[in-house]
């Protein structure tokens, strides 16, 4: 569901020019805040806007979906992080309601994630005359986040199973309205940036993210056995929040 929704917005976004006579459309945003009392981690891939269209203008712009196969690219490879307040298990659930899991809100961070998203909006709806609204989940943690540690379960880029991997890996972004970092007094700091190191990130003291996409910086000569990722997410409290993915293969 969270891949679609990126999928759409890249397509509204990319679309041709509306017809004048089309209904302006403006984007509000509703604010889910959560506990961080679970991660889930799971395999996606990235692909280029440019190469699929076709269109140079795209080059370098990505959108991202769930991996469903069992092997991929490293150079494509994301590695999804979820921190929320309910697992795969719980989700799973036929009563299973995402509603019963919000947190109480803070008004403050709130404004700030509003003032951040402002850029986003092109038009007002006080300026249309048949304005239409579309609402948009923008999920947010309040827990700090201390430490993040990923490994393997096999040995990778010369690192022996069960040991960090963080040195061989960069921060992607995380894609749209969830771009952003809290430092741990509650200040947003700005955006997420691309390429950024794990300890880069964690030097800002941030507040946990709502989600995550990690990538490796480099690719190996050859295909990497198979091999499932585990991470391990040290809040400020305390508590660790762990994960293991399904399996995958890398290949070069």
């Amino acid at each position: 569901m969270k891949a679609l929704f990126y999928i759409v917005i890249l397509l509204a976004l990319f679309s041709c020019k509306k017809n004048e006579n089309d209904p302006i459309e403006e984007t509000g945003f509703h604010y889910v805040p959560r506990t961080c009392s679970y991660a889930i981690a799971s395999h996606y891939y990235r692909t280029d806007m440019g190469a699929e269209t076709g269109n140079s203008e795209f080059d370098d712009t990505y959108y991202v979906q769930p991996l469903t196969g069992s092997s991929i690219k490293t150079a494509d490879y994301l590695l999804s992080i979820n921190i929320g307040s309910f697992n795969r298990k719980m989700a799973a659930q036929p009563d299973f309601i995402p509603e019963n899991y919000v947190g109480e809100a803070d008004l403050n961070m709130e404004q700030q994630i509003e003032q951040f998203l402002q850029h986003t909006r092109s038009n007002s709806l006080k300026q249309a005359s048949t304005p239409q609204l579309n609402i948009v989940d923008v999920e947010y943690r309040k827990e700090e986040l201390k430490a993040i540690k990923i490994s393997s379960t096999t040995n990778m880029f010369d690192v022996n199973a069960g040991n960090s991997l963080n040195d061989h890996i960069e921060i992607f972004g995380t894609p749209f309205y969830h771009n952003f970092v809290f430092s741990y007094d509650k200040q947003l700091i700005g955006s997420i940036q691309r390429g950024w190191t794990i300890k880069q990130y964690l030097n800002y003291r941030p507040m946990a993210p709502a989600f995550m996409y990690l990538r490796f910086t480099s690719a190996p000569s050859e295909a990497l056995p198979e091999t499932r990722f585990v991470i391990e997410m040290e809040m400020a409290g305390g508590e660790i929040l762990r994960d293991t993915t399904d399996v995958v293969k890398l290949l070069p």
